[in-house]
């Protein structure tokens, strides 16, 4: 069970496990387009835990409030791939926003592996 959905600011691929979200170019992230982004999370994903992967593969600017308003109790941890320069510096700046898991990736493979293995069978 896949679903890709195209909103006028982004692109979100909900997974089993994990959704990728990517925002487009020069787009600021307020609490309206989180709104959508979450029921479109909320809609897929019920009560099932998963892992947000966000590919910052355009330059774009998040509200620092969206972390403080999160109500999705089911994403378990947060994922920032970017190959831009300052996008180690601007996920730095976020990790204290998020109290869950949070890593950051050059590539959404890696992003990907990280997710799946918060749902490996523990042996």
């Amino acid at each position: 069970m896949t679903q890709n959905l195209t909103h006028d600011f982004c692109e979100l691929s909900l997974q089993p496990k994990y959704a990728i979200l990517r925002v487009f170019e020069n787009i600021y992230v307020d609490e309206d387009k989180t709104s959508v982004i979450r029921d479109s999370l909320k809609n897929f994903y019920r009560n099932k835990p998963f892992v947000m992967i966000t590919d910052r593969k355009y330059k774009h600017k998040i509200d620092p409030a969206v972390y403080k308003n999160r109500s999705l109790k089911n994403m378990i941890a947060l994922a920032v791939v970017s190959q831009h320069s300052d996008g180690r510096e601007k996920a730095s700046d976020e990790q204290p926003l998020f109290d869950d898991s949070f890593a950051f990736f050059n590539n959404v493979e890696s992003a990907i592996d990280w997710a799946e293995s918060f749902f490996a069978r523990k042996s």
